[in-house]
């Protein structure tokens, strides 16, 4: 409408003095349709949903909406749905089961609740996208169009190009990313007070195979990406859990223009730059800058691709030529431009990524804080390309997590926890040792299996060292070939992966103690579960991980006994009754080495301060020091809950287990296998306890010329060549520590078979127990009667009815169990 003024000029007429627009309504009719811009209309009208005058709405904040319409729900999609409402059924009281709906009715949107709390966060494909931090003009810490500090640590405070402070207002954060394809055609943020304005986005990227990503950013102004340093590690909570090593390492510093020395022509379309220096500052070039050497390079020559790794740069002859190098060029200093509105484009790898495990990364986008960049495009878009891909893809917000997701596995459904334990693991539940970054398996344990059914495993004892040579491995190496590792890296780069298997030992320099292998890409690389130390080409071993137990180095060989190196890791041991009881390396083990195939160990000593234990073997052998030997068990099924109970491994123990080597009918002399505190005559006045020896018996002497023990008492019935027994320090029962041997008790071994017991004078122990007619027949029948197990008879009132009623657990007054019995 136009406003008139009315005041009254020399003329005397009132004069129209200026045609203003007012915000009046959406109706069809006053919606300004007459401007000459139907956006600034639109906008006037949106304009008045904002009561802040510090914000604005634009035309442009309705582009999600944009293409949104109405749809009517047809028969075919109604029918698909029709009689789904949730039900309930109620038991009728002498009437059928009644069945009805929920009132009010569960709808989709609530189902799609309930699947929501059972699957949990994190999702399976689906993060929320980066955090997004919006920073105003005034908190641009850059002054000028020159080269970025590209040789400054990412993580320190020289490399922030925003400051914190602003006095233009503060933009609230968020996480909006979608495909990470971004055009302001108005502010970077609709808070923004100004158009040069910028974005930090950060957060994490989960990859869902192993191996190296691509990333892939263009953009039209000042850009940067960072992405997650080798070794760096959080835990659940964002805590830094690693030591010594920052978050980020600089992938791309892309200014305006960057000079890069030490490049020298390999063709007339390819230079190459050299240096160590000289390759990282190539994180300030990108595809599409142009290339400045006068006399040298031809005029508005581009950069068409480039290596980071090998240095080299691929050249884009101007229109009409074939040669980018107009004359040779060696060890030169070379400047590369760009102007600001034009995409220029970077792509750099990461390192090696294990599949689902979160990885930090950074992006930021600006321009200069001086610079008007209102008349110029302005963009950024970010691909990426995973585990080789056919080409680069958009970089979903699915495969990003904002800094404040809930990682924790609390924050996990039913469903969620399922498909981590049993789908991506191949089990019901894995073991964590490391609560921080992609919870990696702790390689002590394996993956627990549960089963209804019978587990059927067959563990044959390992032989020989073998190696990987032939068709056919022979022996516990799996694979023994150069690799290459990298420091706090967990990746394992090698040519062939044949025979190599998860859970197989790695062993070599750089490599800590006892790591094992948790993933492999087939002839690319494999993932172990403690990062390398060092960096490099190594030759590593692949040693076979079913049974084993141990590697140590030996120090000293004489004989039968292997002297363990105090540099290796020595023989673990606990302190049960402040005695040392060997833990992981015990006896009945076998030793596996170079020229050495499974040879027994009969005794453990521990570490003594000057060296890491000591072995005694079953039979000598031939060891070197330095030599590297190998530990297994010697059998598949090992029991260690008795280890403290029994203490019969230490060097001092509590109990040992003796066995007859002859037959002894009667007495107190039994000769026995000799060794720990037998063998030295220190076990006088211990315990002996077995089927044989009656409560008391003790040793009272040891010959240890004979091998003979001399016991207190005679035993109580007949010894068999190999029955095996119990002797102990401990006053109370510890037969559960030495198994039987002898199968037969409660009745004699004999060569023709068993007999039933007798006394000292002949007659048997156990009454005569036989079926005669289908009845049951004995000799004899004592009960213990304490007033509930049978029902007592007045006898002596002549209340004998021949029937002796027992009450059992599951009886009643009403039903009994009788045993009928003859005078």
């Amino acid at each position: 409408m136009a406003l008139y003024d009315d005041t009254t000029y020399s003329s005397g007429v009132g004069k129209p003095i200026q045609k203003i627009y007012k915000r009046i309504g959406i109706r069809r009719d006053r919606n300004f349709s007459d401007l000459s811009n139907p956006t600034a209309g639109l906008e006037n009208l949106l304009d008045t949903l904002v009561d802040d005058s510090a914000f604005t709405f634009l035309s442009t904040d309705l582009a999600a909406i944009k293409n949104i319409f109405a749809r009517g729900l047809s028969n075919e999609d109604y029918l698909k749905i029709a009689g789904s409402a949730v039900k309930f059924t109620t038991p009728g009281l002498g009437e059928p089961p009644k069945t009805a709906a929920f009132d009010p009715r569960i709808t989709y949107q609530n189902r799609l609740d309930k699947v929501q709390i059972f699957s949990g966060e994190p999702r399976l494909a689906g993060g929320d996208g980066l955090t997004a931090k919006y920073y105003q003009n005034d908190q641009i810490n850059f002054n000028e169009h020159s080269d970025f500090q590209y040789n400054v640590d990412p993580n320190s405070a020289n490399a922030e190009v925003f400051t914190d402070i602003t006095n233009e207002g503060a933009i609230e954060d968020d996480n909006f990313w979608e495909q990470g394809n971004f055009e302001y055609t108005g502010n970077v943020h609709p808070q923004s007070a100004k158009v040069n304005t910028g974005v930090k986005w950060e957060g994490y990227f989960i990859p869902t195979q192993t191996g190296r990503v691509f990333f892939n950013t263009s953009s039209t102004g000042y850009f940067t990406v960072d992405f997650q340093q080798v070794g760096y590690e959080e835990n659940n909570d964002g805590d830094i859990i690693s030591s010594g090593i920052g978050t980020y390492t600089e992938h791309v510093r892309i200014g305006l223009s960057t000079s890069i020395a030490g490049i020298s022509s390999t063709g007339s379309n390819e230079i190459t730059v050299s240096g160590a220096a000289n390759l990282e500052k190539m994180n300030t070039i990108g595809i599409g800058m142009t290339v400045v050497l006068s006399g040298k390079i031809a005029t508005n020559t581009k950069i068409e691709d480039f290596d980071k790794e090998t240095g080299v740069i691929t050249l884009e002859p101007p229109a009409g030529t074939d040669s980018a190098v107009i004359a040779p060029i060696s060890n030169v200093g070379m400047t590369f431009n760009r102007v600001l509105g034009d995409s220029i484009r970077h792509r750099f790898p990461t390192q090696v990524l294990i599949a689902f495990q979160r990885y930090r990364i950074r992006y930021r986008y600006f321009n200069h804080k001086n610079f008007e960049s209102k008349d110029i495009e302005r963009k950024i878009n970010v691909d990426y390309n995973q585990a080789n891909q056919a080409s680069d893809t958009d970089l979903r917000y699915t495969a990003l997590f904002p800094l404040d997701y809930n990682f924790k596995d609390s924050a996990k459904g039913n469903f969620n926890r399922y498909f981590d334990n049993s789908v991506r693991f191949g089990g019901t539940d894995i073991f964590t040792s490391n609560p921080g970054i992609g919870n990696r398996n702790d390689s002590s344990k394996y993956v627990k299996v549960k089963s209804t059914s019978k587990v059927d495993v067959t563990y044959k004892v390992k032989q020989v060292l073998g190696s990987d040579t032939g068709s056919k491995i022979t022996g516990i190496t799996r694979r023994q070939t150069a690799c290459n590792i990298e420091s706090g890296n967990t990746v394992v780069t090698l040519p062939l992966t044949t025979d190599i298997e998860i859970g197989n030992y790695v062993f070599g320099t750089g490599i800590p103690d006892e790591a094992r292998v948790i993933d492999l890409t087939i002839n690319q690389f494999v993932i172990i579960d403690k990062p390398a130390t060092a960096t490099g080409s190594q030759t590593l071993s692949f040693i076979n991980h079913r049974g084993f137990v141990k590697k140590v180095v030996v120090n000293a060989n004489v004989s039968n006994n292997i002297i363990i190196a105090n540099t290796s890791t020595p023989l673990l041991a606990s302190s049960p009754s402040e005695k040392t009881t060997h833990i992981d390396v015990q006896k009945d083990m076998v030793v596996i080495g170079s020229g050495i195939n499974a040879i027994q160990i009969t005794g453990v000593t521990g570490p003594t301060g000057s060296d890491g234990g000591s072995l005694t073997l079953a039979s000598n052998v031939s060891a070197s020091q330095n030599d590297a030997i190998f530990i297994y068990q010697s059998r598949g099924l090992k029991d260690n809950s008795l280890i403290t109970f029994c203490d019969k491994l230490s060097a001092t123990p509590d109990v040992q287990c003796l066995i007859a080597t002859n037959a002894v009918p009667s007495g107190k002399v039994i000769p026995v296998q000799t060794f720990g505190a037998i063998n030295t005559g220190n076990a006088t006045n211990w315990n002996v306890q077995g089927f044989n020896f009656s409560s008391g018996t003790m040793i009272a002497s040891i010959n240890t010329g004979t091998n003979e023990i001399t016991l207190n008492n005679n035993i109580d019935k007949p010894i068999v060549s190999g029955t095996q027994f119990t002797a102990t320090t401990f006053g109370d029962d510890r037969q559960l520590c030495c198994p039987p041997t002898d199968t037969s008790p409660p009745f004699l071994a004999t060569e023709e078979g068993l007999n039933t017991t007798v006394d000292g004078s002949g007659n048997p122990e156990r009454p005569n127990l036989r079926f005669e007619n289908g009845n049951l027949v004995f000799d004899q029948l004592i009960i213990q009667n304490n007033g509930s197990n049978i029902q007592d008879a007045d006898y002596s009132l002549g209340s004998v009815n021949r029937k002796i009623e027992i009450k059992t657990p599951l009886s009643t007054n009403t039903k009994k169990f009788k045993i009928l019995a003859t005078t």
